[in-house]
């Protein structure tokens, strides 16, 4: 059987890190429960989830668990961006390689295709534009990771910084 962690929506993270059965129990305790149910949600085999449970999970031998578990967020911590789940200095890691990312040239096709996914909004002061990463995505505005939102604000500022430099360098003198 092949294990695999995937990205969980902000609602199904928010749902393992409710700690509502956690109530008189020690910030520890209750930190790695919060973990455990992180870990149930986001592991996955081929055909769907691994547990349907923290309580099925938490049958395991402890020593199996916790290699699961550290294995399982080490996975997690590679590819979703969270800000539930990152420090200040992950989460500036994270945006600089994802702007590293959405500045190569081979992202950069991608990138102008995210910053067409806009409504232009008019006011008494003037326009702004609207980004809308669902039109992008194709998925409810509750289901786009953080790390989505990360990825397509990177890359709007990715063509924008591209944009400018073009029409800097086209304007009359």
């Amino acid at each position: 059987m092949a294990l695999h962690v995937r990205a969980l929506t902000p609602l199904e993270l928010a749902e393992a890190l409710d700690d509502a059965g956690d109530e008189g129990a020690p910030a520890e305790v209750a930190s790695d429960r919060a973990m455990g149910r992180v870990v149930v949600a986001g592991l996955w085999e081929d055909h769907g989830p691994v547990f349907t449970s923290a309580e099925q999970a938490a049958r395991m031998p402890h020593q199996a668990w916790g290699s699961l578990m550290d294995a399982a967020l080490r996975g997690l911590a590679g590819i979703m961006p969270s800000r539930a789940l990152c420090s200040a200095d992950e989460w500036a890691e994270w945006r600089k390689a994802l702007d590293k990312g959405a500045r190569h040239p081979s992202n950069m096709g991608e990138a102008f295709r995210m910053r067409d996914c806009h409504d232009l909004v008019l006011g008494w002061r003037g326009s702004v534009r609207r980004f809308r990463p669902e039109r992008y995505f194709g998925l409810p505005v509750a289901d786009i990771t953080d790390g989505q939102l990360l990825a397509f604000d990177a890359a709007i500022a990715a063509a924008d910084d591209i944009q400018k430099k073009a029409s800097a360098t086209h304007e009359p003198d």
